[in-house]
């Protein structure tokens, strides 16, 4: 099967994940109507525009797939003694990077965030 689907041009991805709620004619039009205003003052300022994002991590989270015989769930030893972290980052349209590593579950006093508008 594989040697068909090489054939035909295809190849093993990782697909790309997306919300079923995201809208892309909404998108578009943001970015055409509301972001060029958005962008006139931090260009004035010399200012910089962070685009961010925040996550969770934990040490007990399993991903993926193992393998084992028919019939065997495989196992995966770990710590019973869980933890945590959160990271906010921020990256710009030209690739600057912030981020920070907490083990707080709120956002720290330091990190200013502003209203969004838009999808």
């Amino acid at each position: 099967m594989g040697r068909y689907l090489k054939g035909w041009g295809m190849a093993p991805q990782t697909p790309v994940r997306r919300a079923y709620e995201r809208n892309d004619a909404a998108i578009a039009a943001w970015l055409a109507e509301q972001y060029p205003t958005i962008a006139k003052q931090p260009k004035r300022e010399r200012a910089r525009i962070y685009w961010g994002d925040e996550m969770g991590l934990r040490s007990d989270h399993v991903s993926g797939k193992s393998y084992a015989p028919a019939g065997q769930t495989p196992l995966i030893r770990a710590t019973g003694q869980r933890f945590g972290c959160n990271m906010i980052s921020a990256i710009t349209n030209k690739g600057a990077l912030a981020f920070m590593v907490s083990s707080r579950l709120s956002m720290p006093p330091n990190c200013r965030t502003r209203p969004t508008r838009g999808p």
